[in-house]
Parts: C-alpha cells; sequence; structure tokens
C-alpha cells in the first residue's frame, strides 16, 4: 500500500512539474537576474551617459560583424540543402529571420522560418528538418570546439575570472533555484524522450552528409566564422564604451550570454542574454557602469536594430512569396 501512495506521489509531482515547468523556469531565471542586477542599480544613470559617448568607430564595427552574420547564416543553409537554393533568396530570408526569430523563445521562430522557405524550395518535412537540425549542431559544436582550441592553445587566455561579490543571504536562494532545476531535469521524462528522438535523427541526417564532406567542413567553417562575428560584435561595443578586453574573453562572454539567453523562456532570450552578459562582463573585472553600457549597446545593434531591418525585409519577402505559408502556419499552430 505504502509503495502505491509513493507512485501515485510520484505521478502527482511529475505532471505538476511538467505543466509548471515554463512557469519555474521563468522564476528562477527571474530571481537570478535580480540578484544580479539590483546590486548595480546605482550604475543605471552612469551607463546611459557613457552610452551616448561611445566610440562612433566602434560602433560600425559592430554593426558591419552582425551585417557579416546575415550572410554567413545563408551560406550555411545555402550549403547545407539538399535541393538547390538562390543564394539571394536565401539571404533576404536570413535577414527575415532576424524578425521572426525575436517573436519566440528558444529559437523556435527562426526554426520555423527556415523550415518554411525549405518546404517552399521542395524539401520534403524530413529534409527540411534535417538541413535545420544539422545546422543547428554545427553551430553548437563549433561553439564547443572553438573554446576548447582557444583554452588549448592559450591556457592563459581565460585567466582573470573572478565570481561577483555575493551575499551568503542569498546563496540559498541560487541554490535552491539550482535544485529545483534538476528536479526539473529529473522529473521530465518527456523530454529525456525527445532527446533520444533527436539524437536518433541528427546521426541518420549526419550520415547523409558523410556522403559530401566538403559541404559539412564548409558548413563547419561557417559556423566558425559565425560565433567569431557575433563575439566580435561584443567585442566592438566593449571597445565603444572606451574599455578594453581580449577577444577570447568576449567569446567566453558571449557564450554565457547566449547560453542564459537560450534557456530563458521569454522572444529572442529577452532579459536572460542581458543578465547573463552583464554578469560575465563584471565577473572579468569590467566596471559596473561600463558593462551594462556594453550590454545595453550590443542589444541595440543585435537584436533592436536587426529586428526592425528584418521586420521590414520580412514584409518584403512575404510579398515575393518566400515565405507565403508562414502566416497560415502560425494561425494553425495558436
Amino acid at each position: 500500500m505504502k509503495r502505491y501512495d509513493d507512485t501515485v506521489i510520484m505521478d502527482v509531482m511529475r505532471l505538476w512539474l511538467h505543466r509548471n515547468f515554463r512557469w519555474l523556469l521563468s522564476v528562477s531565471l527571474v530571481l537570478l537576474a535580480l540578484l544580479i542586477l539590483l546590486p548595480q542599480i546605482n550604475a543605471f544613470q552612469r551607463s546611459f551617459t557613457i552610452v551616448r559617448g561611445a566610440a562612433h568607430f566602434a560602433i560600425l564595427g559592430a554593426t558591419m560583424t552582425v551585417t557579416a552574420t546575415f550572410f554567413i547564416a545563408a551560406a550555411n543553409y545555402h550549403i547545407l540543402a539538399r535541393r538547390p537554393l538562390l543564394y539571394r533568396r536565401t539571404f533576404l530570408v536570413a535577414v527575415a529571420n532576424m524578425f521572426t526569430s525575436r517573436l519566440l523563445p528558444a529559437g523556435a521562430g527562426s526554426i520555423a522560418t527556415f523550415f518554411i522557405y525549405l518546404r517552399h524550395r521542395r524539401h520534403t518535412v524530413g529534409q527540411a528538418s534535417g538541413v535545420i537540425a544539422v545546422n543547428n549542431f554545427l553551430g553548437f559544436f563549433s561553439h564547443v570546439c572553438l573554446l576548447l582550441v582557444v583554452v588549448m592553445v592559450s591556457p592563459t587566455s581565460l585567466q582573470g575570472l573572478r565570481l561577483p561579490n555575493v551575499q551568503p543571504a542569498i546563496i540559498a536562494p541560487i541554490g535552491a533555484t539550482v535544485l529545483v532545476g534538476l528536479a526539473i531535469l529529473l522529473f521530465q521524462q518527456t523530454w529525456r524522450r525527445r532527446v533520444r528522438l533527436i539524437e536518433r535523427s541528427l546521426a541518420r541526417d549526419l550520415r547523409f552528409y558523410k556522403k559530401y564532406p566538403l559541404r559539412l567542413g564548409g558548413a563547419f567553417s561557417l559556423s566558425i566564422l559565425l560565433t567569431l562575428a557575433n563575439a566580435a560584435t561584443l567585442w566592438y561595443c566593449v571597445l565603444a564604451v572606451h574599455t578594453v578586453i581580449s577577444p577570447v574573453v568576449a567569446l567566453a562572454v558571449f557564450t554565457v550570454g547566449i547560453v542564459i539567453g537560450t534557456i530563458t523562456p521569454t522572444p529572442g532570450g529577452l532579459g536572460g542574454t542581458e543578465a547573463g552578459l552583464l554578469a560575465g562582463l563584471v565577473s572579468y573585472h569590467v566596471a559596473a557602469d561600463r558593462a551594462l553600457a556594453t550590454v545595453i549597446l550590443y542589444r541595440l545593434v543585435s537584436y533592436w536594430l536587426t529586428l526592425a531591418i528584418g521586420g521590414l525585409t520580412y514584409i518584403y519577402v512575404d510579398r515575393r512569396g518566400y515565405l507565403h505559408s508562414l502566416r497560415q502556419a502560425t494561425v494553425k499552430t495558436a
């Protein structure tokens, strides 16, 4: 009888965690963001003053590297596509993707945009899904490889990391948040099944590209360039506020921001990315006011500017019919 009661309790807990997963994750990330941001609240006014005095040449450099990401992303899909694509159209879709990817969390908007575009270009459902899966995997794998190579070639390049000052009173909430996250992962059997399905699907798609090693190698190289371009954008924003860090540190800080932004259940990782970048910069001895100014500039260039440009481009490609079924798919999903 006791074993039966324990089983019922475990099932109820799994069901509750499954239904409240996003709510728990959102609350946990908001609490962590507040713990990081509240001690720096006095630096906000100084940060906006620093932004107004930012170096124009560095802002121009950040804008150029962000623009380069459009060309690289389009080239990646152009190489991985199972059927021929017109690069000009793919480039326009990549720019429009800067708008749709900001509408949904965890990259869902980006996946939907390129899935519909590939289907429009005569890819089957399996082929379109495979191209997107391999592209995302190469992006993650190239990022990890890049960090490992940097650490191996220059072990001292990431020295100087220090954790921000943390009061003992807030260690308990942080520990509790970590425990909640671990509990969610342990109880989410559905997520574990999904991961196994993704692994099998990805292995099948990679076997296809083994027949075309040049295409796979080219896509991997472009994924590395894409990561470097994004990290360079952050580095230029640091230079714009008259602060100096090494490009390697910029890559490490960008990694922190992108990881937290990806798991944040908000459109485009809004909130989580800012908190991650700010924490990373402060950890590398960047003054709080200049770190905040850097984050403001980086998000202005990489998020809000690309959102505006992507929105205008989306209107154009939609009228041209490149994403003719995107609105229908959105209505059906809703």
